[in-house]
């Protein structure tokens, strides 16, 4: 036998109808649910997360002057108002280092008699390298160099130190010994636990007339006398403790000459240590190649053409420590 039912189509057609309906709306729903979600998630970590990346680029562009807008009171506001005052430490600072560079030498000297010229490229925003050199007289230069340990504000504070000591010697400036004598009084009076900064230190006093001068050393790299004619470099070598490291330290004087045509170079370890993309350091003997190799009569083409060859040697690398030259060519 046969067993058959029947129901109406439009009950069915109905109730397609009504699930149909459900479906629509709860993907409509869904569809509300996820946009909130995904605003909420955008607010809460994608909005914050853009916001520090942009402040990572500025960094990177050494915008210092850059801030974040305050975000919500969580752990990624907190992070922006660090980064905003580490922001703003790092403005001070690139300020501080551009006061620094103004306690430099911004020209050279150049006469009939001498050409000089120097500078300093600090490897962070403040350096440890100082130099200096002014006229005392018609006839006589003060030519100076110094190296801080470290880097960063210690060291640019006895950099400035450094500056204000030469300022108060104006009455023994002719004697170099004396001079270091009372810069390292200065610096070892200021140490504590705190700071316990040495400086290494070089001193001149020169007479551009006759082309004589008398030098004092305080722990610092030997100055090299380059005579381009004989194809020659030697150091001038005197040995003394470093400004601040002990309590009784002693200094003295040298003589020496410069002869038409030669070159003293003032230099820190900054060069000597440089190390090129296979890791070897340019070293003093490199440097005394490369200080026969650039010479020139003028002062500042000389420097140009040490550093030229220095940004070769270091090629890709990252600079390892603060870069200063200082050069005097008797003519």
């Amino acid at each position: 036998f046969f067993l058959y039912a029947f129901y109406p189509l439009e009950k069915i057609d109905a109730q397609i109808a009504e699930e149909l309906r459900f479906m629509l709306s709860a993907g409509i729903v869904t569809i509300i649910l996820l946009i909130g979600l995904a605003l909420v998630f955008s607010a809460s970590f994608v909005s914050p997360l853009s916001a520090l990346q942009a402040g990572a680029i500025a960094i990177r562009k050494r915008d210092f002057s850059y801030r974040l807008s305050e975000l919500a009171d969580d752990e990624f506001g907190e992070m922006a108002r660090v980064f905003n005052n580490s922001m703003a430490d790092f403005e001070e600072l690139s300020l501080a280092g551009i006061v620094q560079a103004r306690l430099l030498p911004q020209q050279g000297i150049s006469d009939s008699r001498f050409d000089l010229y120097g500078r300093s490229i600090p490897m962070t925003e403040l350096g440890g390298d100082y130099f200096d050199y002014f006229q005392t007289d018609s006839s006589s230069y003060v030519v100076m160099a110094g190296d801080v340990a470290g880097h960063g504000v210690g060291a640019s504070l006895i950099m400035a130190m450094a500056k204000a000591g030469i300022m108060r010697c104006h009455d023994c400036l002719s004697d170099p010994a004396a001079v270091l004598a009372r810069l390292h009084q200065i610096i070892h009076e200021t140490r504590s636990k705190v700071q316990r900064k040495i400086m290494t230190f070089q001193y001149l006093y020169y007479n551009a007339d006759s082309g004589a001068g008398i030098y004092a050393n305080a722990g610092a790299c030997s100055p090299i006398l380059v005579d381009h004619a004989r194809r020659l470099t030697s150091e001038i070598t005197l040995q003394a403790p470093v400004l601040g490291g002990f309590k009784k330290s002693k200094f003295s004087n040298l003589d020496l000459k410069l002869s038409s045509g030669q070159a003293l170079v003032f230099y820190t370890d900054g060069i000597i240590e440089t190390l090129n993309p296979e890791g070897r350091e340019i070293g003093y003997e490199g440097f005394k190649q490369m200080l026969l190799a650039s010479y020139d009569t003028d002062a500042r083409k000389y420097y140009d053409n040490i550093y030229s060859r220095y940004c070769s040697w270091l090629g890709n690398n990252q600079p390892q420590d603060d870069l200063t030259l200082i050069i005097l060519v008797k003519k």
